[in-house]
Order: C-alpha cells, then sequence, then structure tokens
C-alpha cells in the first residue's frame, strides 16, 4: 500500500464519512453505502482504510449506544407503567364527556420520556457533528480517531 495520501484518497475518504447520511434516503443506507465505499477502496490506502473502519465504528457504536438506553430508560418506564389496568392515560367518560382521573401518575412517564427523547437527540447531534467532524479531517488528510466510539472493525 501505499503511504502517501494524495487527493484522490481524501476525496474517497470524505466521501465514506458523508455517506453515512444516506440513511436518510435508503434504509440502512448509514452502513452499506460506507462499506461498498470501503469495501472498494480500501486496499488502495491505509488512510481510506482507517477512514472507513471510524466511520462503520461510529455506526456500530451509535446503535450499540440505542439498544443501551433502550435497556436503561425503557425497563424503568416499562416498570413504571405496570398497572393491573394497563390504562396509561386513566381516561373515564362521565355524562358524555371524558375526562382525565388525575394527573399523579404521569410525573415518572415524563421524566423518562423526557429523559430518553434528550438522549436520544444528543445521540443523534453526536452521528452529525462526527461524521461532518471526521470528513473534514479526512479531507485535510489528517487521521482522526472519532472519539466515544467503540473499536469494533480494527
Amino acid at each position: 500500500m501505499e503511504s502517501s495520501i494524495n487527493q484522490h484518497h481524501k476525496n474517497v475518504a470524505t466521501f465514506i464519512h458523508i455517506s453515512v447520511f444516506s440513511k436518510y434516503f435508503i434504509p440502512l443506507g448509514n452502513f452499506i453505502a460506507p462499506i461498498v465505499l470501503w469495501a472498494i477502496n480500501k486496499d488502495r490506502s491505509d488512510f481510506i482504510d482507517h477512514h472507513g473502519k471510524q466511520a462503520l465504528n461510529l455506526q456500530i457504536s451509535i446503535i450499540v449506544y440505542h439498544l443501551l438506553l433502550l435497556l436503561i430508560l425503557g425497563i424503568p418506564f416499562a416498570l413504571l407503567n405496570m398497572d393491573a389496568s394497563w390504562d396509561m392515560f386513566h381516561i373515564t367518560f362521565q355524562n358524555d364527556n371524558f375526562f382525565w382521573d388525575s394527573f399523579d401518575h404521569i410525573h415518572g412517564n415524563i421524566f423518562w420520556l423526557l429523559t430518553a427523547g434528550s438522549l436520544l437527540i444528543s445521540l443523534w447531534i453526536y452521528g452529525i457533528i462526527c461524521a461532518v467532524l471526521a470528513a473534514m479531517k479526512a479531507n485535510e488528510g489528517i487521521y482522526y480517531k472519532i472519539p466515544f466510539t467503540l473499536n469494533i472493525i480494527k
């Protein structure tokens, strides 16, 4: 493999990182596009190989973090909603009108929903920022390690 980084290598590495945004147009595009680009070009340069692995590790890490959030926040939310009636909102019907019985039980649900929503939005923003930053570094010819990513593909 060639050790020098030419403009073509920079462009391919940049496009690998940018290709993760294909998930907004193609289901699983955030995995398919980078894998295809990386598989075709990884033998041409260590630089392309490094950035391809980084892009895929970022996407795998985000999936793992989503699953962890589901376990950590989803289980308490489910346990809070396990009552005998399974009536989450406690709606009653009297005199041709609907009424909320009480809002006391909703406070715990709102906490878990807001926490989960905030963390999921933060994770989404993290993915966007990391992909754009890595693409910029690749375009500059810098070997960049994306922070907080699991090193699954070595």
